[in-house]
């Protein structure tokens, strides 16, 4: 399994999924858990007997809802593999990314979302562009469950992970 986390006091979100080959599938949604602890425990819930991963907002590491240990060790010690970079990816890469797994130049999609995310739908669905700052609108409330998305498709699709580590055949004189 696989889960996009975004940490907020009071408003901890999550987006689970399952990769398949070059496939991304959204199976469940977790919406609003008062805090770190009570999210890992619901996915712990939903989820006894599997591996998770986890690709939280990379602040989590920083700073907690909870004041004697990070979110990230919070997750750690409920048995979710944290996967999140030392810092978050540009907003417009994450975005971007999202939108190619939607539909690429190819017109291909490799992302599904199950109907009974109807959360994720509506954000997907209704998040805007705010004019001033050119980023995506913080204030309607459509970001949370998006940024998970984008945390966990970011590092598992982003062409920037996809190939590290691989020879490209090119030689550079």
């Amino acid at each position: 399994m696989r889960v996009g986390i975004d940490f907020n006091i009071g408003n901890t979100n999550a987006v689970i999924g399952v990769r398949i080959g070059d496939r991304a599938v959204v199976v469940d949604e977790i919406i609003a858990a008062h805090d770190t602890d009570t999210l890992a425990q619901e996915i712990r819930r939903r989820y006894p007997d599997h591996k998770i991963y986890g690709y939280p907002d990379a602040s989590g590491g920083n700073r907690s809802t909870n004041a004697t240990r990070t979110d990230i060790q919070i997750l750690e010690s409920y048995g979710i593999s944290n996967q999140s970079p030392q810092s978050n990816p540009p907003i417009r890469d994450r975005v971007n990314n999202v939108q190619a797994l939607l539909e690429n130049g190819k017109g291909q999609n490799r992302l599904q979302v199950w109907q009974g995310c109807n959360k994720l739908i509506e954000c997907l669905e209704l998040q805007c562009w705010d004019e001033k700052t050119q980023l995506p609108d913080k204030q309607s409330g459509f970001d949370h469950l998006a940024d998970c998305l984008g945390y966990w498709l970011h590092r598992d699709f982003s062409m920037l992970h996809k190939n590290a580590g691989r020879t490209t055949g090119i030689r550079v004189y």
